[in-house]
């Protein structure tokens, strides 16, 4: 018991001294300016996670603001000199304070807007593994982190399903690895939609990359055995149907092969280099590369950050057990959703930010862009949007923020979907210790003059009061 306290006595006389709060003052500062470095270079995701929210800038922090409350106790009762000092250290008392509240109470992140569609989900700046099951959702926090992990998670999901997570990469790369494999082949293909074009990879195999299905616009296509193909004039539709529908395969001589049609009329022929235009529609594709006898299986590694958070890969593997019991490995990412088979059932897997619901619900009534002369360059854009159930329109621009029930939204960015609508993307924000922050920088302010003013008036020589 003795020595507890005399451990205690010491760390609190360490504590109050102006020496162990300047040291740590100066590590905040040294840190801050840490944090603005690697921010300007890596980006705001990354500065979170190596920076500002990291466990040894948190303990800067706690260890400043107790030796700043100890010093002050120390240094009573009240002398009159010392009013600078007292106002000094109660300011960043209360702003080291007021950051703590935000991090703890307030809400950062952004929210997606589509066309007509209410939302109210704020996407924060942490991660979660979601797994899809049918109308249940499973999420599971993924922890901050600056480089690779090797993870030894076990998830336990209903019907006795455990899925493994074993490693999680928070800035990652593709890395594809090639294997032969007799039989197999995939394709990559260039297809225009009126004005827009793109490219899509199909396969006879479906991994999650490569897919043996694609829908746009009411035109399909498919992937399909050739066995299959030699046999469609049997099955296929006689009456006009709604989509024109494209079958791929590849016969035993390896020449890719094509049907097409829309039900009526029906054209079957041996694909040649070049466009091939759908009858009757916008859409049309052309091979760009295509390969033979081998799969691509999907590898990441790490990969440094990039200062647009939107183009940071995140990538984590797991592991499952197939229908037959064999061990099988598969990456999932925050770029595209994931299916996988588990026993009986189907689950979809996906990286995503973590979701937070606000009181407030807007909806993009409509999106204005204005673009530099001559280029396709944004010069400025803007959203107009209606709050809750409220008929008046409301406007947010790049300077023009809206304030609502004590969130604040920002003009943050754009991108337009697959049919060409444009989608707003606002930067949300609730500050509830923004108002100590004011109290805390004023404090400092005044706190400085003071003791400047105390000192500047202390007679030279004289006895300090």
């Amino acid at each position: 018991m003795t020595s507890l306290l005399n451990f205690l006595k010491q760390s609190y006389k360490l504590l109050s001294s102006m020496k162990c709060a300047l040291f740590f003052l100066m590590l905040f500062m040294l840190g801050m300016m840490a944090g603005t470095f690697v921010e300007s270079i890596y980006g705001t995701t990354f500065a979170l996670r190596a920076v500002y929210y990291s466990w040894w800038f948190f303990f800067i922090e706690a260890v400043l603001l107790l030796s700043l409350i100890f010093s002050a106790i120390n240094r009573l009762p009240y002398k009159q000199r010392l009013l600078g000092f007292y106002i000094v250290h109660t300011s960043l008392v209360a702003l080291i304070i007021s950051s703590g509240i935000t991090y703890y109470f307030g809400t950062d992140g952004s929210m997606v807007l589509a066309p007509g569609v209410k939302n109210s989900l704020v996407e924060l700046s942490s991660d979660i593994l979601r797994i899809t099951s049918g109308k249940e959702n499973y999420d599971y926090k993924i922890p901050f982190s600056t480089s690779a992990n090797k993870l030894d998670w076990e998830l336990d999901l209903p019907n006795k399903v455990k899925i493994r997570v074993l490693n999680y990469i928070p800035f990652a790369k593709e890395a594809l690895r090639w294997q032969r494999r007799d039989g197999f082949w995939l394709t990559t293909w260039k297809i225009r939609k009126g004005q827009r074009e793109g490219s899509i990879r199909l396969a006879n195999y479906f991994d999650g990359r490569f897919k043996n299905y694609f829908l746009l616009d009411g035109v399909e296509l498919f992937i399909v055995p050739y066995e299959f193909y030699r046999t469609m004039k049997t099955l296929l539709p006689k009456k006009a149907i709604d989509k024109v529908t494209l079958f791929i395969t590849k016969d035993e001589n390896d020449f890719i092969r094509l049907a097409y049609g829309s039900g009526k009329k029906w054209t079957f022929e041996k694909y040649t280099m070049g466009e091939l235009q759908l009858p009757g529609t916008d859409f049309s594709l052309a091979l760009l590369e295509e390969f033979s006898n081998v799969v691509i299986k999907e590898n990441y590694i790490p990969e440094k950050p990039t200062k647009d958070s939107n183009k940071n890969l995140q990538a984590m593997q797991v592991a499952y057990r197939d229908l037959q019991g064999m061990e099988q490995k598969q990456w999932i990412t925050n770029a595209q959703e994931k299916q996988l088979r588990i026993g009986e059932s189907v689950y979809f897997l996906q990286i995503k930010s973590e979701e937070l619901k606000i009181p407030v619900v807007l909806a993009l009534d409509h999106f204005k862009i204005e673009l530099v002369p001559g280029t396709m360059q944004a010069a400025s854009y803007e959203s107009f949007i209606t709050v809750s159930d409220q008929q008046q329109l409301s406007h947010i621009s790049m300077n023009h923020p809206l304030k609502v029930d004590g969130y604040t939204f920002y003009q943050s960015s754009y991108f337009q979907d697959d049919h060409g609508n444009y989608h707003s993307v606002l930067s949300v924000n609730k500050d509830p210790g923004r108002a100590l922050k004011y109290l805390g920088a004023f404090l400092l302010m005044i706190g400085v003059l003071v003791h400047y003013l105390i000192v500047y008036r202390e007679p030279k020589g004289g006895e300090m009061r």
